[in-house]
């Protein structure tokens, strides 16, 4: 929709999809594959399994840790990790907002 490649969008919106989902959500959507919440512990194994634990550090604690690293990584191969910095406007944003949801509510079966 915006003319970014697809592997640059994913990089800008992961360190927000990573916060997102690492917070147990006031209300539950669970898929038929999942039995509970665990993004958080998920996300939690693999900044350990990085090597970017310290004993002290809470679940919640990595899940930062791990947003942050993947947004310096962005940054660290040449990616201005904003919209803005891609040439999405506000008004371009705004303008497309409702046509972005309504193509989200219906890839809802990816996790499939």
């Amino acid at each position: 929709m915006f003319d970014i490649p697809h592997g640059r969008t994913n990089a800008i919106l992961m360190p927000h999809v990573i916060r997102y989902n690492g917070r147990n959500p006031q209300k539950h959507a669970m898929f038929p594959k999942d039995d509970y919440f665990r993004a958080d512990k998920d996300y939690a194994d693999i900044a350990r399994f990085m090597g970017w634990d310290t004993d002290k550090q809470s679940d919640a604690e990595l899940v930062e840790v791990l947003a942050q690293k993947v947004y310096k990584l962005g940054v660290a191969v040449g990616i201005n990790m904003n919209w803005k910095g891609q040439g999405v406007t506000k008004k371009l944003l705004q303008d497309t907002v409702y046509t972005l949801a309504e193509h989200a509510y219906e890839d809802q079966g990816t996790t499939c």
